[in-house]
């Protein structure tokens, strides 16, 4: 949980993984472990309003 007032926790958006199976799709909550273990893909990065790109690849873009 992050908390940033008094009263207001939310959850880490970058532990949240999606799994598809057979069209079956499910959000998962990992401990830091198992994040280290499953990195966030682009989708799951999108759905969760979380940058998909590099900082580094942003600059790369302007040039």
């Amino acid at each position: 949980m992050v908390a940033g007032q008094v009263g207001d926790q939310k959850t880490d958006a970058t532990r949240w993984r999606l799994r598809d199976v057979g069209g079956e799709q499910t959000w998962h909550y990992l401990s830091e472990e198992q994040a280290k273990e499953w990195p966030q893909s682009t989708a799951d990065k999108y759905f969760l309003g979380l940058p998909t790109v590099c900082g580094h690849q942003l600059q790369e873009d302007r040039i």
